[in-house]
C-alpha cells in the first residue's frame, strides 16, 4: 500500500476560512460607515457656521435676515413663511431677491447653494417651531 499525501484544505477549513474573512469585513465596513458618518457631522457643523457668518453678514449690509425677516425679534406665527430654504431666490445669499429688492445687498454670500452632506437643503427658520410631518 502507497500512502499518498493529499495536498490542499479540506471543505471545513476552507468554510472556517470564508466565515472568518466576512466577520472582519463586517467589522470594517461597519467602522467605515461609523467614520464616514462622523465626517458628515463634522462637516454640517462647519457649513454651519458658514451659513450663520453669511447670515450675519447679510444682516449687516441689508438689516434683515433671509426671507426679509426682521433680526430684531424673535418672530412668532405673525411672521409669514417663517420657514425658508437658504437655496430659494427670497433667501438673498446666492442672488438678490427679484421680488423685493434686499437694500445695500453686497451678495452673493455664498458661492454655491447650501445642501448638507445628506443630500439636503439647509433652511432657516426664525421663530423655531419646526415640526416634522
Amino acid at each position: 500500500m502507497r500512502d499518498t499525501l493529499k495536498n490542499g484544505f479540506t471543505l471545513t477549513e476552507i468554510l472556517v476560512v470564508i466565515a472568518i474573512i466576512g466577520i472582519l469585513a463586517t467589522v470594517v465596513l461597519v467602522g467605515v460607515n461609523t467614520a464616514r458618518e462622523k465626517a458628515n457631522i463634522a462637516k454640517a457643523k462647519s457649513e454651519i457656521n458658514q451659513i450663520r457668518t453669511v447670515v450675519e453678514m447679510l444682516n449687516l449690509d441689508s438689516s434683515e435676515w433671509p426671507g426679509h425677516q426682521p433680526p430684531d425679534i424673535i418672530c412668532t406665527s405673525s411672521c409669514d413663511d417663517n420657514e425658508l430654504f437658504l437655496n430659494a431666490a427670497d433667501a438673498g445669499l446666492r442672488q438678490q431677491d427679484a421680488g423685493q429688492n434686499y437694500l445695500n445687498w453686497a451678495g452673493p454670500y455664498l458661492p454655491v447653494d447650501p445642501i448638507d452632506p445628506w443630500g439636503n437643503p439647509y433652511f432657516f427658520d426664525t421663530d423655531y417651531d419646526l415640526t416634522i410631518g
